[in-house]
């Protein structure tokens, strides 16, 4: 299945798409309390996949999906020491990669003894974009690698990338997602800023001690309908009603992803968050 929209995707002003964390979004109403409402919502995203965009990647009892994309902080600040005085963020596409695909461009076999998880699965690629937001030639392999990340290597060739690309496009599962968004485009593609990234390489846990890793755990938009009962039943919580249907209303029940700061923190400082640049 094309999408005729894929090359529609130049941001035209990048103040407009910079991503819109949670925290931005919904917040506490009262001083010095312990700002779950954060991980609240995160999970409601991710509960609201589970039983809804999730469930049409599992085809007889087999995961098309990992349970979670681990990322070395480290490998973010490699990216962006290398590419961020000439270009504007990263793009995360979406791609369906086989068993075979997946060990020849990580040599991780390790997610392969996982026996629920399909011959074919979901994962991103990771493309730098330059000043005009339009992306390089240059596609890595970040995710649940069992090495230290080379800038130089884990890279996905500009044919292989498109291959990939167009093979997610024309399948069958990426079809289905999208007449699960439907009148939406299932999503395609999920864009960060610098800036974006910048407060995942800064953020600190309760001991102000810099997190090692982020966890991507796949959520869906959840509608505004549930988001606003949960407040309404959580008067001590607040949400910007404003800039949540700026960030969101076009993209209910779409894929997209919420991060997790590793190592969690259990009665500590929650650090969930979700990114809204999402691209159908």
């Amino acid at each position: 299945m094309e999408n005729n929209n894929y090359n529609q995707e130049v941001i035209k002003n990048v103040k407009q798409h910079v991503g819109d964390k949670l925290k931005n979004l919904v917040y506490s109403k009262t001083e010095g309390a312990l700002e779950s409402v954060h991980h609240d919502v995160g999970v409601m995203f991710m509960y609201q996949a589970s039983s809804g965009v999730l469930e049409i990647l599992n085809t007889d009892n087999k995961r098309h999906y990992l349970d979670g994309y681990i990322l070395d902080i480290s490998t973010i600040e490699t990216l962006y020491n290398e590419y961020s005085s000439i270009g504007n963020g990263l793009q995360f596409n979406f791609i369906f990669l086989t068993r075979d695909e997946y060990v020849k461009l990580t040599g991780d076999s390790s997610v392969l003894d996982i026996s629920e998880l399909s011959n074919e699965f979901l994962y991103l690629v990771v493309t730098p974009l330059d000043n005009h937001n339009n992306p390089f030639n240059r596609h890595f392999v970040i995710f649940n690698l069992n090495y230290a990340f080379d800038i130089n290597s884990i890279i996905v060739s500009e044919s292989d990338f498109i291959t990939l690309r167009n093979n997610f496009l024309r399948n069958n599962l990426y079809e289905a997602t999208s007449t699960y968004s439907s009148p939406k485009d299932g999503s395609v593609l999920l864009r960060y800023t610098w800036d974006n990234l910048k407060e995942i390489m800064n953020e600190t846990n309760s001991s102000r001690e810099k997190y090692r890793q982020v966890q991507f755990i796949l959520g869906e938009v959840t509608p505004y309908k549930i988001l606003s009962d949960f407040f309404r039943r959580n008067p001590q919580y607040g949400l910007d009603e404003p800039k949540y249907r700026r960030a969101y209303s076009d993209h209910e029940k779409q894929l997209t992803v919420v991060g997790m700061y590793l190592p969690e923190e259990i009665n500590g400082k929650e650090g969930y968050f979700d990114m809204g640049s999402l691209y159908p």
